[in-house]
């Protein structure tokens, strides 16, 4: 039954070698595999793979520089901060990597900016700024929050936000977005491609593997999405006219179907949404994304569309010398092809 899949079958062998360290110099020349055909391109071509009145829905998240590394007051030994929500002007939500224990009024600090623990709720802590602001601290002293399985490295950090990105506060990249360009979008809507933004806020939760035995007991994270108004009301005039509505990224996939799975369609909200093995697609005709981890929810997704042949799908990539995970290559899904 699909919700007795084991999570074992999300499993498979990656190695350091298939995982990209460094950004494309040229975004647009990273590969995209054509999942149904196995024909591989490079982005710029990605209209060989789409029809003409395909509707692309990108996004338009912002990755904040959330990494931050202090100092303990009375000690001086060094802390890093990852800050995952900002709750008002002072205060924020964190993790702290320290050797030492994380009490409550502990003081922490970088440069004159000072920062207190108020509160603990499992693994995630209360800061507040005593004198500056949450936008200070981040603009000034912020790094890039690359994911752990690339070397960190400030040469990469403009490669790990879209060209695109306007608005909202996410703490890891829409990653199939990576690839486009400027230059690439409009020449896609000059021919005839619509462009559709929305707002996912990208978290932690998207590196989090699923490390229960069976796929549906995995408690999936919950992010912040928001499509406006005008977007949505495009989105059902293409969607009658037939066009092709093409998500790039799982994140923009979660708040499309996560929208439109009601009547009303729902503009903003909080999306629980767990695409899984049986879930029943209801706006998306198709999806643009990156090869994922192994055991993860993303990978789940991709085996709710293909089913057992996702393995077929990523050997062939594995093989054809494709790159995985955030700065790695991407792979194209028709997704009626695969209700077929």
């Amino acid at each position: 039954m699909t919700n007795k899949i084991k999570t074992s079958s999300l499993d498979y062998p990656l190695s350091n070698i298939n995982i990209k360290q460094v950004p494309y110099s040229n975004r647009a020349n990273a590969k995209l595999l054509d999942v149904h055909s196995k024909r591989i391109i490079k982005f710029k071509e990605i209209q060989t793979f789409i029809p003409s009145n395909s509707t692309l829905v990108i996004n338009t998240s912002t990755v904040h520089k959330v990494r931050i590394k202090a100092k303990k007051k009375h000690t001086k030994g060094n802390v890093e901060l990852f800050i995952l929500k900002i709750l008002d002007m002072n205060t924020f939500e964190c993790l702290i990597k320290t050797n030492s224990k994380k009490t409550n009024d502990k003081v922490y600090y970088v440069d004159n900016i000072e920062m207190c623990i108020v509160s603990r709720t499992g693994d995630v802590f209360t800061i507040k700024i005593t004198n500056s602001e949450c936008d200070t601290l981040i603009s000034h002293h912020g790094l890039m929050p690359l994911p752990p399985y690339i070397k960190d490295n400030e040469s990469k950090y403009n490669g790990y936000q879209t060209e695109y990105a306007d608005g909202g506060f996410s703490v890891a990249a829409p990653t199939a977005g990576l690839h486009f360009t400027k230059t690439l979008i409009n020449k896609l809507k000059h021919n005839g491609v619509n462009i559709i933004n929305l707002n996912l806020d990208v978290g932690l939760g998207t590196f989090s593997p699923i490390k229960s035995r069976y796929i549906n007991d995995h408690k999936i994270h919950t992010e912040e999405y928001e499509i406006n108004k005008n977007a949505i009301e495009q989105l059902l005039d293409d969607k009658r006219s037939n066009r092709k509505i093409i998500c790039v990224g799982t994140s923009s996939l979660r708040a499309i179907e996560t929208c439109f799975k009601t009547d009303i369609p729902q503009l903003q909200g909080v999306t629980k949404l767990f695409i899984k093995r049986g879930f029943s697609f209801k706006f998306a005709n198709g999806l643009i994304t990156n090869f994922h981890a192994p055991r993860s929810s993303l990978l789940a997704i991709i085996d709710s569309l293909l089913e057992d042949d996702w393995i077929n799908i990523y050997n062939y990539a594995l093989n054809s010398g494709l790159y995985f995970l955030s700065f790695g290559d991407a792979m194209y899904i028709d997704i009626d092809k695969c209700k077929i």
